[in-house]
């Protein structure tokens, strides 16, 4: 992109696509409503017209109308199903399939598309562009105070912990996703800079970010980051037998220093004051139920399931202990499923922090719901109405459970092929040259990859959240471009 040159658009759309994304999201925060955003409905309309566009302008066509064609298939048969089932809320499950059919559409779309080194680096400059536009947000967003905390509701009761920006309260997680990501490929940038004090600067950044938006994932990504790369510097050097340079000893023992920091300071970040906040309260309750019980001559701890069940006297008790503790998460429950079989699906456990837990009582309605489809539901998934109506959501917050159950085995295993298809690409490519594999850029999108996929299993913020998922969409393209059509290159991208 030398100075001077005229761009076309058609050439540098996905470079503005890319770097579009976190104004979205800063346009979500602004302007958000019951109805939706203006944001979400550019994200819908980009959806649509890409594939349109795609099919139009690319020569080869084949990969996009079948990967296009399955997915199409697999939402038809379970819209079909539910027809024959009894739909309740038709366009609320149209609206649900479009946001977790957003990666797929788009990761196809991308996979095809990018097949030269021009679009890879439209999508890795857009990357570096959005780390540099994100990060300012976070600092604007904190120093004029309108920034949205991690954990507790602006004027409710709590602890205001974190900083997640100008996002909408419902988005903190997403924000969370897209930070995770961001700091795998910031720390790339900074450990391939050739530069000393970008090399320097961007694992700080990194750290800094992760580290006060506090989230779980954010943590277990920054500890990734720092121990990762740090690894890699040293596996790298063994298998390309090389002699570490001075510049890399010194990055090394930086970023195991910035490692061990992260680990001191976990005590005293928002993820862990919060933890701790709900454990003290579950320990109460817990030590509550096994006091009383212990007064009328039963030691719980030592009893089975069966023994639990059993007796009248601590079933009852144990009941009462569950319909205190899922009324205030997920009331819904109760209302959905009787509390013997609530119990039976906790393995009539006493453990207050694990019933207390608000994504384990949605997956425990979703299971339930699951168990009592039929066999063609179970196969493609139950309606999104099931779990979501006005006055509360069940909405799972866990995306490959929410696959699974909202898709059934079909959609979970067609979503699942597609990410082997992946780890097939890489295991692939490492088998015909590992040595010249050895980059910094190649691990940082393995990691990535890994870290994401990982952090959906936790989190219900990745595969059915657009903003994020599309951030996984572009390292799709990206790991696949890598793998089927970069020209090998030994020694591109080394590092120190």
């Amino acid at each position: 992109m030398g100075i001077g040159k005229k761009y076309k658009f058609s050439e540098y759309w996905l470079f503005l696509l890319i770097i579009v994304q976190p104004l979205l999201d800063v346009l979500a925060f602004w302007t958000s409503s019951e109805a939706g955003t203006a944001a979400g409905y550019i994200r819908l309309l980009v959806m649509v017209a890409l594939p349109v566009y795609l099919l139009i302008r690319e020569d080869n066509k084949k990969p996009l109308v079948i990967g296009l064609g399955i997915i199409a298939a697999i939402a038809l048969l379970h819209v079909g199903n539910l027809f024959r089932v009894g739909y309740v809320n038709f366009f609320g499950d149209v609206k649900n399939m479009a946001k977790i059919f957003y990666l797929p559409v788009m990761s196809v779309c991308l996979c095809v598309y990018v097949r030269d080194e021009n679009k890879r680096k439209q999508i890795v400059s857009g990357l570096a562009v959005n780390v540099a536009i994100i990060a300012a947000i976070i600092v604007i967003s904190y120093l004029t105070g309108t920034y949205t905390p991690t954990y507790g509701k602006i004027g409710g009761k709590g602890p205001i912990l974190g900083i997640s920006a100008w996002v909408i309260f419902s988005n903190r997680n997403a924000h969370s996703i897209i930070l995770c990501f961001l700091s795998i490929f910031a720390t790339y940038l900074g450990i391939s800079a050739k530069k000393p004090y970008i090399r320097y600067f961007m694992p700080a950044l990194v750290f800094l970010g992760c580290a006060t938006n506090g989230t779980t994932s954010a943590y277990l990504t920054l500890l990734a980051c720092m121990a990762g790369y740090a690894i890699f510097l040293v596996f790298s050097h063994i298998v390309r037998k090389e002699r570490m340079q001075r510049a890399t000893v010194l990055l090394l023992i930086y970023l195991i220093a910035l490692f061990t920091a992260a680990v001191v300071f976990y005590p005293e970040s928002p993820q862990a004051k919060i933890t701790a906040i709900e454990k003290a309260a579950a320990d109460k309750r817990q030590k509550s139920l096994e006091d009383e019980l212990m007064a009328m001559g039963y030691d719980i701890k030592n009893m089975s399931p069966e023994e639990k069940k059993a007796d009248p006297v601590v079933l009852e008790k144990m009941a009462d202990f569950y319909r205190r503790n899922i009324l205030g998460g997920a009331p819904g429950l109760l209302e959905n499923f009787d509390i013997y079989r609530i119990m039976d699906a906790y393995d009539m456990s006493t453990d207050a922090m694990e019933i207390i837990d608000v994504r384990k009582m949605k997956r425990v309605n979703a299971h339930l719901i699951w168990e009592d489809s039929d066999l063609a539901t179970k196969l493609l998934g139950f309606e999104f109405e099931k779990v979501d109506w006005p006055e509360e959501t069940l909405d799972l917050e866990n995306d490959w459970h929410s696959i699974f159950y909202y898709y059934g085995v079909l959609g979970f295993g067609a979503y699942a092929l597609y990410m082997l298809y992946f780890i097939f690409l890489v295991l692939r490519k490492l088998r015909q040259d590992f040595k010249g594999s050895m980059t910094v850029y190649n691990f940082c999108l393995i990691m990535g990859f890994f870290v994401l996929i990982g952090l959906a299993h936790f989190s219900g913020a990745l595969l059915k959240r657009p903003n994020s998922a599309i951030y996984l969409a572009m390292l799709l393209a990206l790991l696949n471009y890598q793998t089927c059509y970069a020209p090998n290159k030994p020694g591109e991208d080394m590092i120190l």
